[in-house]
């Protein structure tokens, strides 16, 4: 899988640049080896039941997954997920996500 491990967490956060969006904040950086690596964090005040904040943040890892291959370089990206998050579907975190990688200047052109 391409998760951070907890170990480097940390070192990725205090050494990433931050991109925000109405739902999403994103903490990025190059990654610490030639791998993708993501992370996200739902935390009890975005959602208080563990169904919900599960649901987001699988649909969210299958969404990066799509959008592999029009990454340019390995990096390692933290999101975290605002409370406004939990009124979206699929295709609405798939675009919010594409929009702050694209943002942060790591996505390929159309």
């Amino acid at each position: 899988k391409n998760r951070i491990p907890r170990k480097e967490f940390t070192t990725v956060v205090k050494s990433a640049r931050a991109y925000h969006s109405p739902y999403f904040t994103l903490r990025i950086r190059s990654s610490y080896d030639k791998e993708h690596h993501f992370s996200f964090v739902v935390s009890k005040k975005v959602a208080q039941k563990a169904v919900v904040r599960n649901l987001i943040r699988r649909r969210c890892y299958e969404a990066v997954r799509t959008l592999f291959p029009a990454l340019k370089i390995s990096i390692a990206a933290i999101f975290y997920t605002k409370k406004e998050a939990t009124t979206l579907r699929y295709v609405g975190i798939k675009q919010e996500i594409e929009h702050l990688l694209q943002k942060s200047g790591v996505m390929k052109k159309d």
